[in-house]
């Protein structure tokens, strides 16, 4: 055993053990066992009291691990799309948002048509959560025939949770159909 664990021994054990011989060899005759038991008249009674409730105090916002804010509530829809009952023209979309970094954030959506169409095009918010409300941050807009994409990165703020919500579009012959997506929320951490 080394020195230190032998240390270690000696006052986990030891020294316990040398207070109750002391305890024993010093206490008076009377104290020692008998079939009856202890004699319980001369103890003091000390009373228990329950500790003071206090009321929390409000959350700080460090307590939020790495956001300014408290989460915000789910998106209307927290998948990467609503769809639609039927479409003609409008095919398929995608709304995404990723952390690229630590003042940045990856955008990625897409809209295409199911057949040919005069127009497809997605209008893309960029929105941060202030604690209470989504703010639009910036916004995009792609128009073109078939297939659009916007894909790049977006400047943010740390602490901040955001999201993307993009209304995408088809057209043709002046029918257009249109559906609405929301990415999922992203904590951009301080």
């Amino acid at each position: 055993m080394d020195t230190n664990r032998q240390r270690s021994f000696l006052r986990r054990f030891l020294t316990p053990a040398a207070a109750l011989v002391v305890m024993f060899l010093v206490a008076p005759a009377s104290s020692q066992a008998s079939e009856t038991g202890p004699d319980l008249s001369s103890m003091t009674v000390i009373e228990m009291t329950s500790p003071p409730t206090e009321i929390a105090p409000a959350v700080e916002p460090s307590t939020f691990l790495g956001a300014l804010t408290p989460p915000p509530p789910p998106s209307p829809s927290d998948s990467s799309m609503m769809g639609l009952t039927s479409s003609r023209y409008l095919g398929s979309t995608y709304n995404q948002l990723t952390n690229a970094g630590p003042e940045s954030l990856r955008v990625s959506v897409g809209t295409s048509s199911q057949q040919v169409t005069t127009q497809v095009g997605v209008l893309l918010y960029l929105q941060r959560w202030n604690g209470g409300t989504w703010e639009n941050v910036g916004a995009r807009n792609a128009i073109s025939a078939g297939m659009v994409n916007l894909n790049y990165n977006a400047p943010a703020t740390p602490g901040y949770y955001y999201r993307t919500l993009c209304n995408h579009w088809a057209e043709s012959g002046g029918a257009r159909e249109n559906k609405t997506s929301y990415s999922k929320s992203v904590l951009l951490s301080l």
